[in-house]
């Protein structure tokens, strides 16, 4: 394999649907990373900055796109969300 597609999320939702949805996947991110750094700490692995600097742009957007939805909060509103993900294989070069 070295390149491969699939459709994680294709379908549409309502307000709250859409925001427990796309909110959710965020969070997830969020503390997947959170834990990430944490391990990295425990191990007294530098180079957590990385990904501290991805979480407070996970943090930045997350707030985006509640402000963006609550807009909608009290309407019959519906989102048409799609989300595909690409994994493509990738030499590592050890140094």
């Amino acid at each position: 394999m070295n390149k491969l597609s699939l459709t994680l999320i294709d379908n549409v939702y309502n307000v709250d649907e859409s925001k427990e949805l796309l909110i959710s996947i965020v969070d997830h991110k969020i503390q997947f990373l959170n834990k990430k750094i944490f391990e990295r700490f425990l191990k007294q692995n530098l180079g957590s900055q990385i990904l501290q600097k991805r979480v407070g742009e996970l943090k930045e957007e997350r707030k985006k796109l509640t402000e963006i939805i609550n807009e909608y909060q009290d309407s019959d509103a519906i989102f048409d969300i799609d989300c595909s993900i690409s994994i493509v294989k990738k030499e590592f070069n050890k140094v």
